[in-house]
């Protein structure tokens, strides 16, 4: 029996640990000449949480920040011909999410990325849900994780993002932990 991925997923959050995941991903791509799909899941705010109209999916989030930023534009043009500016900052503070984000995850990349197909996505909501979702829309033959996010002690309160992973994803996991250890390419 012969396994191949042709698409290969790394959810990050920029960790050491989802670091480590994500040249690992790399070679494998490599070695299956598969596609890489990086994917950042901002973790929704808690007004967004409590908002009726949130449904846990990504897209509804994005159109729920969406619809707040032209709120906020509106409110800060108002302000203006009223001759007041203390809101300018909040359209600002609004996208900064994201645009750290998307400039973190443009950034990742050296010499395993060589001529390998790479997408990168950033997904609003709950991180399980977000990353099955991801796998199942896109038809993921493989999804590698790192073993710890942002902090040990987040995972003991919160609950581990790779254990429940590992639990409801549809296709193989692979978990990949962070040891003093660097891979090679070998051809």
């Amino acid at each position: 029996m012969r396994v191949s991925f042709d698409r290969i997923c790394v959810p990050t959050d920029f960790s050491p640990a989802a670091d480590h995941a994500v040249h690992f991903a790399a070679g494998l791509a490599h070695c299956h000449d598969a596609s890489l799909h990086l994917l950042h899941v901002i973790e929704h705010a808690g007004p967004l949480v409590h908002h009726p109209d949130f449904t846990g999916d990504g897209e509804v989030a994005r159109a729920y920040f969406n619809r707040l930023e032209r709120a906020v534009a509106n409110v800060e043009e108002k302000l203006k011909a009223e001759g007041d500016d203390k809101w300018h900052d909040v359209p600002d503070l609004i996208k900064s999410l994201e645009s750290g984000a998307v400039e973190k995850i443009e950034s990742v990349g050296d010499q395993w990325w060589a001529g390998l197909e790479v997408h990168r996505d950033i997904r609003y909501g709950h991180a399980v849900k977000e990353i099955n979702h991801y796998v199942e829309k896109l038809e993921i033959d493989l999804l590698v994780l790192g073993t710890h996010g942002h902090s040990r002690l987040a995972s003991v309160l919160l609950g581990s993002v790779t254990e429940r992973v590992v639990r409801t994803c549809a296709c193989p996991v692979t978990v990949v932990r962070h040891p003093e250890h660097e891979y090679k390419i070998v051809d």
